[in-house]
């Protein structure tokens, strides 16, 4: 929920905030078995999750794996979604497709095949002091402090890394079948995209709002890479702002 910290004391005032650790983090569940990532079970979690406080529906935000769960909430719970925000995180069949045909993607994605082996990636890591955290996160252009980076460290000390199970879950059938996949998000959508992400191609996947959302925004973010919602807190709070404003005066963004 860490990364979240700047959005929940932006929108606290005027809405109810949850933000939460997903099987796999920090003090949530940690199933030691794979199948239990399956991303329908993890899409369920959090229907369950939003049924659990007593509501109907809500605006969902994700950042990355939690935008592809968001995503897949939409989908298959739409009846649960007032909105769906989505940052940096491509719909998964999209995302699959540019793996397949786009030769610098695949090489961006080194990583994952890489996190689907099995103790390597553990052992990784946590070598030095959770060094690899500094790496990840340390960079001067990100603007993350210090104490910052040990609360990284220190969620990850408590989680062991389960949240690796998420990647292993994803190589036998990845995710869905292709028509289920590429099924469009019915509630309005919002899209932020930090330009500089080195994990994803920016061009094609940036600009896929026509194709999951008869009514989607996208807000691209210069100079700002993968942590979005973190590096560029107050552009991203005035994009998410901005949308839901348009929604609750009933305008559409066609």
């Amino acid at each position: 929920w860490f990364s979240w910290r700047h959005q929940l004391v932006e929108f606290s005032t005027d809405y109810r905030v949850v933000a939460l650790d997903q099987r796999g983090y920090a003090d949530s569940d940690k199933p030691t078995s794979v199948d239990k990532y399956n991303a329908k079970i993890l899409i369920e979690d959090i229907a369950e999750f939003i049924n659990h406080l007593g509501y109907d529906k809500v605006h969902l935000v994700g950042h990355d794996w939690g935008g592809v769960i968001a995503y897949g909430m939409a989908t298959i719970h739409p009846d649960l979604l007032s909105s769906l925000t989505i940052i940096n995180a491509p719909p998964t069949h999209l995302f699959m497709e540019e793996i397949r045909t786009n030769p610098v993607q695949f090489l961006y994605s080194w990583y994952i095949f890489l996190f689907q082996t099995p103790f390597i990636p553990e052992l990784l890591l946590q070598l030095d002091n959770y060094k690899s955290m500094d790496a990840m996160f340390g960079k001067k252009s990100l603007g993350f402090t210090a104490e910052e980076i040990q609360s990284f460290k220190w969620s990850m000390s408590r989680s062991g890394f389960a949240g690796i199970q998420w990647y292993r879950a994803a190589r036998p059938y990845l995710y869905y079948s292709s028509d289920e996949m590429a099924t469009k998000v019915s509630c309005p959508c919002l899209v932020v995209w930090g330009q500089d992400d080195q994990a994803l191609v920016v061009e094609k996947i940036a600009d896929y709002g026509k194709l999951v959302s008869s009514d989607c925004t996208v807000v691209k973010l210069p100079k700002c890479g993968h942590f979005s919602q973190q590096e560029q807190p107050h552009k991203v709070n005035d994009a998410i702002r901005a949308f839901l404003k348009r929604l609750s005066e009933g305008k559409s963004d066609n």
